[in-house]
């Protein structure tokens, strides 16, 4: 079980935001039959009363550790984050810059990848992305 969380980590920090992105839309997308309603609850669980974090939603279940919970928490503010900057990126691009927003998309996939391979190069401001 152990190896199996390590190697779903190791992919979460892989991930890319629109990957993240679309695994918590996955998530999230209400079912047919369901509320849509995403319960959470802190719980003391187990027989050494280990802290624990629950997701409930319609019928499926998650329980997390609290530092588990907290990397998923950051990755969703940090979805959350670009999709208000990609937006005000796209509506500026074709308000004041008068482009499409064929124009404005192809900027912001541009501007997402610059940021990704950013993200893997040690902070230098100045360096050629400083």
């Amino acid at each position: 079980m152990a190896e199996g969380l390590e190697r779903l980590h190791d992919a979460w920090d892989k991930a890319s935001v629109e990957a993240r992105v679309a695994f918590l839309k996955g998530i999230y997308q209400r079912s047919a039959e369901g509320s849509g309603v995403l319960e959470v609850q802190a719980l003391v669980g187990g027989e050494r009363g280990e802290p624990m974090v629950e997701l409930r939603w319609d019928d499926k279940i998650l329980q997390w550790s609290p530092e588990t919970a907290i990397q998923h928490a950051v990755g969703v503010i940090e979805a959350a984050e670009g999709a208000l900057h990609d937006a005000f990126f796209v509506g500026f691009v074709e308000r004041r810059i008068g482009g499409t927003r064929e124009q404005a998309m192809q900027m912001l996939l541009e501007m997402r990848a610059w940021r990704q391979r950013r993200a893997e190069l040690p902070e230098n401001p100045t360096g050629p992305t400083g």
